[in-house]
């Protein structure tokens, strides 16, 4: 017998663009199941943890920032996600005032800004979050590569975020940073993005995401998924 240990909760992925790139939207579903097996090791009962993508879209080119906020502010109130929902938004760049917007909309979810930053180290200052794209996009391929994320092929735009994950290296510049981007100079990356902001906090720490890879970056355009 299955049942809920951690009914479903859901992370909303949201990365910002306007004239060439598009804002997407990803929605994470993240649950806890005990599945009726123990472990024959301790004989303690196994937790399942599932992460499913359930939603996934690409918001119109030039949509106005302050219709993106208030687009948002209604998607939330889905009876399956209000009070239920937790908004993962890029505060990097425009992102910073798009942010100052959202916080004037009364919003029903959790806002949770992230900052993108260079190195391998994952700090909170005050409400913000500073994390390399490095990892929050090593973290997201770790999943995919270990199935540990699902995403059902009738998603829209499934099969574009497998493509950019696929898509994407990591390169060092002259100065030693590094960063993830897409191979081609005309590639998108904002899927992979979006996608990696919903993913990220649930499965960060989570004792049942393994291997972690802590301070590697594998090469993700020889992903086994």
């Amino acid at each position: 017998m299955t049942y809920f240990i951690k009914p479903p909760t859901y992370k909303l992925g949201l990365d910002f663009g306007y004239e060439r790139d598009y804002s997407t939207v990803v929605v994470l579903e993240y649950s806890v199941f005990q599945n009726g097996k123990h472990d024959p090791t301790n004989w303690q009962w196994i937790h399942e943890h599932r992460f499913h993508i359930r939603h996934i879209e690409r918001i119109p080119l030039k949509t106005d920032y302050t219709a993106v906020a208030d687009y948002i502010r209604d998607f939330v109130t889905h009876p399956a996600l209000l009070h239920n929902t937790e908004v993962v938004l890029d505060c990097s760049g425009v992102g910073r005032a798009v942010y100052s917007i959202f916080l004037t909309r009364s919003m029903s979810a959790k806002l949770r800004p992230v900052q993108f930053t260079s190195g391998d180290t994952v700090r909170q200052v005050d409400d913000k979050w500073h994390i390399p794209r490095s990892v929050l996009l090593t973290n997201l391929h770790t999943m995919f590569a270990n199935r540990h994320i699902k995403i059902g092929r009738r998603v829209p735009h499934a099969p574009e975020l497998l493509d950019e994950l696929h898509s994407l290296q990591m390169r060092i510049s002259r100065a030693g940073n590094d960063s993830i981007q897409p191979a081609l100079s005309t590639g998108h990356d904002d899927l992979a993005i979006a996608a990696a902001l919903a993913a990220f906090f649930p499965s960060r720490n989570n004792p049942a995401i393994y291997p972690r890879m802590k301070g590697t970056h594998p090469n993700l355009a020889n992903s086994p998924y």
